[in-house]
């Protein structure tokens, strides 16, 4: 008796694993990638060989966990569900939205793309577990080219309030006329591996945000790379732009490097840096 119910233990847990495997397998085949280009069509579901032409067009097709393959220039985007967008370049010129890159919802990758010529912010997070990683965000922040805002100024990288768990990691920030990489109101943010060169504003902003902060930046002009400083930011630090040389934009140096152009400033009190 006790062999026959070792034996009916035995397939149904072979039962159990055999359907398990099988709704992982299912689960894996279910996630896809769509696929959109300047020269494909909405009428397309967004397939390698039939792409759509709007981000709008995959969005409305992905679930969570899909893909979006993007290859050429658009309009900016605002993402809405839980998916990768991974390339294309979202040009803000000519076009009513300022923000080139939203994220609207929680486990969003943004991987590869390149945000230029956007009026506000280039790529900004108002969800939890977002992934900002090997990206380009140029010419943005445009509100102030003129370079005549006080402040208030928006970031070309942005983890605004709402973000939680944000990752920021190696990207390239360059001309941006505000701030290049901001974490304002942040629970939890890792921002490592990035290069930011000529921040009109700062070069990393830091306000009420938790954080690892690994710097790397490099000067206009000379291109010089420093070196990456490591530091636990518990409240709130700024790296404030030098007078001089006029209209350079470059940062002063620290006590402790000996390389031009690198973060200089920690100010710890919160009526020293004003919110952006």
């Amino acid at each position: 008796m006790k062999k026959i119910v070792h034996i009916l233990i035995s397939a149904a847990a072979v039962l159990a694993l055999t359907i398990l495997n099988y709704n992982n397998a299912a689960a894996q085949q279910t996630t896809k990638v769509l696929y959109i280009s300047p020269t494909g069509n909405d009428v397309n579901t967004c397939t390698f060989s039939a792409p759509c032409k709007t981000f709008n067009r995959a969005q409305s097709l992905a679930v969570a966990g899909d893909t979006i393959q993007a290859s050429g220039t658009f309009a900016p985007i605002n993402i809405t569900k839980s998916i990768t967008v991974r390339g294309g370049t979202y040009d803000g010129a000519g076009q009513s939205e300022s923000i080139c890159v939203k994220i609207n919802a929680d486990n969003v990758t943004v991987d590869g793309v390149t945000a230029l010529n956007c009026t506000s912010h280039g790529i900004i997070s108002f969800k939890a577990n977002a992934i900002i990683q090997n990206s380009t965000v140029k010419n943005s922040v445009l509100e102030n080219a003129s370079r005549q805002m006080n402040g208030g100024w928006a970031s070309c990288i942005k983890g605004e309030r709402g973000s939680v768990n944000l990752t920021v990691r190696n990207n390239l920030v360059e001309n941006c006329y505000g701030e290049g990489i901001a974490i304002t109101m942040t629970l939890g943010a890792l921002v490592e591996g990035n290069t930011v060169i000529d921040a009109y504003s700062v070069l990393y902003y830091v306000d009420n945000s938790p954080m690892l902060l690994s710097v790397e930046i490099m000067a206009p002009v000379p291109a010089t790379r420093s070196s990456i400083v490591e530091q636990a930011v518990p409240w709130e630090s700024r790296w404030e732009k030098s007078t001089t040389p006029a209209g350079a934009h470059s940062f002063t140096t620290s006590t402790f490097q000996a390389t031009p152009f690198k973060a200089v400033k920690k100010v710890s009190s919160l009526s020293a840096v004003s919110e952006c």
